[in-house]
């Protein structure tokens, strides 16, 4: 099956995009800032956190609980700290895959508006951001290229 350019991988080259990466440097300004944007959502076991097909308007990272991946190639558990969307948020893609709560499960999201903001507010969280977009899309191609 070939896959569309529009479809974006979540990037596994080196494990899970973890939002310590992402954080990491910062000066405690730009994290101050970034903490009073992030809201804190509840799951309770066995609600869909986000779906295949869906276009994000949020980044989402896992706080608590154990949730997991489920109808793509990426099939697994889901790491504590892990972030989803990034790609899909800023590029208005599409998820390939869902993840489920397996147990209750809270999550940090941040809105794609405040989210575009921090970015242009913040250099180096821009920068991160950019390298770890440019990762996905350059897994998303390879995959593009396998299924060919």
């Amino acid at each position: 099956m070939v896959r569309k350019y529009s479809e974006i991988f979540v990037s596994r080259l080196g494990g899970p995009l973890l939002a310590e990466t992402l954080t990491s440097g910062l000066s405690d300004p730009d994290r101050h800032r970034l903490t009073k944007i992030m809201r804190s959502r509840q799951y309770e076991k066995g609600d869909s956190i986000f779906s295949t097909g869906n276009v994000p308007d949020e980044i989402v990272v896992l706080a608590n609980g154990t949730a997991e991946l489920i109808g793509g190639a990426d099939e697994r558990n889901v790491a504590m700290g892990e972030l989803f969307g990034l790609t899909e948020t800023l590029a208005e893609a599409k998820f390939c895959t869902s993840m489920i709560a397996v147990t209750d499960c809270e999550v940090n999201v941040i809105g794609r508006d405040d989210l575009i903001e921090y970015l242009r507010s913040t250099p180096e969280a821009c920068f991160r951001s950019l390298a770890a977009v440019a990762e996905n899309l350059h897994h998303a191609q390879d995959k593009a290229a396998e299924d060919a």
